[in-house]
């Protein structure tokens, strides 16, 4: 094992190149459009645009859609009134279809506001119909008159309503990023673990320095799991709190956060790399005198921080293995 190589390995661990991430994945979007919600009771008009406006929301944060906006197509609404009587795409003039093919909209999302007089509650019914007539999806909830007075409520159905009509979709989008966060915390726990298993040995390489070779090969694995990390985890947060919601998604920047900053900056980035400079100059340094006492130096500091890892591993393990098991209890 040459000085050269040994040097090297001392920088291994310098943790400093941040290299840009941009995740191009092109996912085709259904061109849709969103119809005026309808309803025969004028009281509750208001109510009826209300519900077009949250659904409207729903379809652009979904990412499921590319969604034409009413700007684009004011030709297509003839007259307002019809329009709010219109629920099904057989229903649509020969001119306003024809402005929808224009803007290469496939499906058009119909909605309904219905009082069911019986149980005196309100039924509030959404459908994507493709322009040949298929009906794609078709869902419906049970509301409270009084919930649809309150924005908070109504937002909230809407959300439901939506998810309803996508569940399957929502479903693999959140075990699509289920998977990709255990894969990405359990093989950094993986690593970080395999670490301290050669700090732990680290005795061998003072008494031969051909173990370099097999802590090297731990090292370059950390260090991509850590890269990995420490350069895409905004966007991994970003895709995951789209899958799961805002709670969930700041449970795992919490974790990240906490292998980034609690773990890897100080045990790591700056603990680590102390000592492998001193194990560096530890076989610079041919005087078996002074490598007796760089010995006792590179031990101590190794059980020093043979603690911290050990302590902090636990806790880290700990908490991605709470995460996950409540991330797969949600999914079954």
């Amino acid at each position: 094992m040459s000085l050269r190589r040994m040097f090297l390995l001392a920088g291994m661990l310098s943790f400093v190149t941040m290299m840009a991430f941009t995740q191009n994945q092109e996912v085709e979007q259904q061109v849709v459009y969103v119809w005026d919600f309808s309803t025969h009771n004028t009281d509750m008009a208001m109510v009826a645009n209300r519900l077009t406006e949250e659904f409207e929301t729903e379809v652009t944060n979904s990412g499921f859609y590319r969604l034409i906006e009413v700007r684009e197509l004011s030709r297509v609404r003839e007259q307002i009134e019809l329009q709010k009587l219109i629920n099904d795409v057989a229903e649509l003039s020969v001119g306003q279809k024809g402005q929808l093919q224009q803007y290469q909209a496939e499906a058009v999302f119909f909605g309904k506001l219905i009082y069911d007089t019986g149980n005196q509650q309100y039924i509030i019914e959404a459908k994507l119909q493709h322009l040949d007539g298929r009906i794609l999806q078709k869902k419906s909830l049970i509301v409270n008159h009084a919930d649809l007075l309150r924005n908070e409520d109504l937002r909230n159905h809407m959300q439901r309503l939506f998810y309803l009509l996508h569940e399957d979709r929502y479903q693999a989008r959140m075990q699509k990023q289920y998977a990709l966060a255990s894969g990405k915390l359990n093989g950094y726990l993986r690593h970080a673990k395999d670490l301290s298993t050669q700090v732990r040995r680290v005795e061998r390489i003072l008494d031969s320095p051909e173990y370099l070779e097999e802590y090297n090969i731990y090292i370059t694995g950390y260090d991509e799991s850590i890269r990995d990390i420490m350069n895409n985890h905004t966007q991994y947060e970003n895709d995951f709190r789209d899958a799961w919601g805002p709670e969930t998604g700041r449970e795992l920047s919490a974790i990240f956060q906490a292998i980034i900053q609690d773990f890897h900056t100080p045990y790591v980035f700056k603990s680590l790399n102390n000592l492998n400079e001193e194990i560096v100059n530890f076989w610079a340094n041919a005087s078996a005198k002074q490598q007796k006492n760089l010995r006792e130096k590179v031990l101590k500091h190794r059980d020093i921080l043979q603690k911290g890892l050990d302590g902090n591993l636990e806790q880290l393990s700990r908490s991605i293995g709470h995460f996950l098991n409540k991330l797969e209890e949600k999914l079954h």
